[in-house]
């Protein structure tokens, strides 16, 4: 049995491994059978009082228990790991990924159809949901969370000549350029709000800039040549234009690329460095007082949250595989529950819940594609100047909505697993009604 990436198929499979051998070790001891005669022996006191059809109610429950226990206990077939599905649908996959024991698991033939049908279910399922989170989980929204949360922090040095060059050449070209069009339109203002606009270019050769080293004057156009060069070769060699190509292939727009998620750095690094930092200038706050204000603050930082976020692509899939493999490995005890009298529902229960917790990447791959639905309409958001230089209000729009993409990969999950989960309660609760009445065990049930 195969999961979604290699991660998952891994802890998925060791789970069914470990169910395999746990499954044969109780059977090898005769528990089921145990318990089999102990419901029987449950339902003969139950009925000692009206024995009419004692023997229809003990024969249904013994052949009930017997099927039940051949079907999902019995008959063990033994299965290998394949491929993930991410895999088999030509994603690349790290080398080395996916590595683990290739020990064969053995399990009951009834729990593999069931989970085989399942499994088949989403595998058909997903490719026409969102065929590109298939080969590529998670990716676009990796990418604008990239777009969101970039910054200057992995090179100090050119983040000090940035930082310098805002306040020595950038600061003067925006102030004359503002003289110059006292009444620029909105699109204007989110062009100039970072110094990579082309309308500052001009004014970059004009504006002297006195070198650190003591030589001779030189202007800022000749500063920002270079700098801007060296700004591109960064933001290449942090895999920025794969992002970018990603956004411009899955949103169909043109000039979508470096510069953007440049422009969107040195806005970031504008804002400051520090999360509790304008509150540790006032000065007049203790200790305790700056780390519950800071906390406050990080808050209310929409890019540190989505960055926060972002550690549901991490960690989703280890998460599909170890909740998978733990019910694979529950589902031992849930069989010995469901051969005692009145048990039968909780099968219906564990399969409903096991098939909530397969499905998961259904509903990942419904948010991604909803998420790469909607950014094309609201593109400008991510690409516009800070609320300092814009007319539309906070500037935080793009964040949030980020933050909503990345808290809907936890909510959907969750809403779905909840729904299936009390669906398959209360259809396993009316099947073991129905037999609880069927054996003449009244409200009294061992199981």
């Amino acid at each position: 049995m195969n999961g979604f990436t290699p991660d998952d198929t891994v802890i998925g499979f060791a789970g069914l491994v470990w169910m395999g051998q746990l499954l044969g070790a109780l059977e090898a001891r005769g528990l089921y059978l145990v318990l089999i005669a102990v419901g029987v022996g449950w339902v003969l006191v139950r009925n000692l009082e009206t024995p009419e059809g004692l023997v229809w109610r003990l024969g249904v429950y013994v052949v009930t228990a017997l099927v039940l226990l051949e079907v999902f206990g019995g008959h063990g077939v033994s299965i290998a790991r394949t491929r993930s599905l991410a895999e088999a649908n030509g994603a690349t996959v790290t080398p080395g990924a996916g590595q683990g024991p290739l020990t064969d698991a053995v399990v009951p033939r009834g729990f593999l159809v069931t989970t085989g049908v399942l499994q088949q279910t989403v595998e058909a399922l997903l490719p026409r949901i969102n065929a590109d989170f298939v080969r590529n989980p998670f990716a676009l929204f990796a990418a604008t969370n990239s777009l969101l949360t970039a910054s200057l922090d992995d090179d100090p040095p050119l983040r000090a000549r940035v930082g310098e060059f805002l306040d020595r050449c950038y600061l003067p070209a925006l102030t004359q350029w503002l003289e110059a069009n006292p009444t620029p339109t909105r699109e204007e203002m989110a062009d100039i709000d970072t110094p990579l606009s082309t309308a500052l270019a001009p004014l970059y050769a004009r504006i002297t800039y006195p070198p650190a080293d003591g030589s001779g004057p030189t202007t800022c156009g000749a500063v920002w040549d270079p700098l801007r060069a060296d700004l591109t070769r960064y933001a290449e060699q942090h895999g920025v234009s794969a992002f970018m190509d990603l956004l411009e292939t899955r949103l169909s727009l043109a000039g979508i690329g470096t510069d953007t998620w440049l422009r969107s750095a040195i806005r970031i690094m504008r804002r400051g460095t520090s999360v509790a930092e304008p509150f540790n200038q006032q000065g007049v706050l203790d200790r305790a007082g700056q780390r519950v204000l800071g906390v406050f603050a990080f808050l209310t930082n929409w890019a540190r949250l989505a960055q926060l976020v972002e550690l549901v692509r991490f960690a989703a899939f280890p998460l599909l595989g170890y909740l998978t493999a733990t019910l694979y490995v529950g589902f031992p005890v849930v069989l010995a529950a469901s051969l005692l009298p009145g048990g039968a529902g909780r099968l219906v229960t564990y399969f409903a819940l096991l098939g909530s917790v397969k499905a998961w990447p259904l509903v990942w791959a419904m948010v991604d594609r909803v998420y790469g639905s909607i950014l094309p309409s609201l593109w400008p958001l991510l690409d516009r100047g800070t609320a300092s230089l814009s007319e539309l209000g906070s500037g935080r729009q793009a964040e949030a909505l980020n933050l909503v993409a990345g808290l809907m990969y936890l909510v959907g999950p969750a809403m779905l697993t909840a729904a299936m989960g009390i669906a398959g309660q209360q259809l396993g609760h009316s099947l073991t009604m129905f037999s609880t009445a069927r054996l003449g065990l009244g409200k009294a049930r061992v199981g």
